[in-house]
């Protein structure tokens, strides 16, 4: 939430009492039980495009491993038809990810795709939740400052919408999730899950969708 300099984590660690989180860098720490935490920052350097900078978030629990994990500080909406990033408008340049063509790709090679598709002049990637090696290629894309949309399809019910947004919601470079039905139920679903990026609601055909905004209830028509 960059407009109040806050991050919100939900920490969930099966048998662990208590967690830890902390931000090095911005010399945040916050114990506690497992759960909601926040951590606020004094200030904070943006994730944008051109300057993608990323935060270290350190998890660790009186059981198991410690967890790192890469986040950005930024906002996304859309406001009159057009995509904002950081309350600034973002005109869109990309491609459909070729799932195919990198189905044996090893995270270099994704991300060697991922610069020369930013190298070249675009800035958006398409890709669908079930894309092979999505992890590795988000990692590139937050690091690079390349956006990604992802593609939610028809067969996904509530369930796995949570699950695939508790795996990528994380990432700054994913931008806003896409639904091939309209459906409210669904949508309701994923905005629930992830209320900081706005979801577009479409026929799996194409043509006119509907745009759900962030902390927005109400849908407004969207012409892609």
């Amino acid at each position: 939430d960059p407009r109040r300099k806050r991050l919100q984590v939900q920490v969930d660690w099966p048998g662990a009492t208590k967690i830890s989180l902390e931000i090095p860098e911005a010399g945040l720490r916050v114990e506690g039980p497992p759960g909601p935490h926040t951590l606020t920052f004094n200030e904070f350097a943006p994730w944008t495009p051109s300057t993608p900078h990323l935060y270290t978030l350190h998890c660790s629990a009186d059981i198991g491993a410690p967890v790192n994990v890469a986040i950005g500080m930024r906002e996304v909406s859309v406001q009159e038809q057009r995509f904002t990033l950081n309350q600034r408008p973002t005109l869109l340049k990309g491609l459909r990810y070729p799932a195919a063509e990198l189905a044996a790709a090893d995270s270099e090679r994704l991300r060697t795709y991922a610069t020369a598709l930013r190298d070249n002049g675009f800035n958006w990637l398409r890709c669908r939740a079930g894309d092979f090696g999505l992890d590795a290629l988000l990692d590139a894309a937050d690091s690079l400052g390349l956006l990604v949309s992802l593609v939610l399809e028809q067969s996904r019910n509530a369930t796995a919408m949570d699950e695939i947004v508790r795996r990528f919601h994380h990432h700054p470079s994913l931008m806003f999730w896409e639904l091939e039905q309209d459906s409210e139920e669904v949508a309701a679903a994923l905005r629930e899950a992830d209320p900081l990026r706005p979801v577009i609601a479409h026929p799996a055909a194409g043509g006119t969708g509907r745009v759900f905004r962030p902390f927005q209830a109400q849908a407004e028509r969207f012409e892609p």
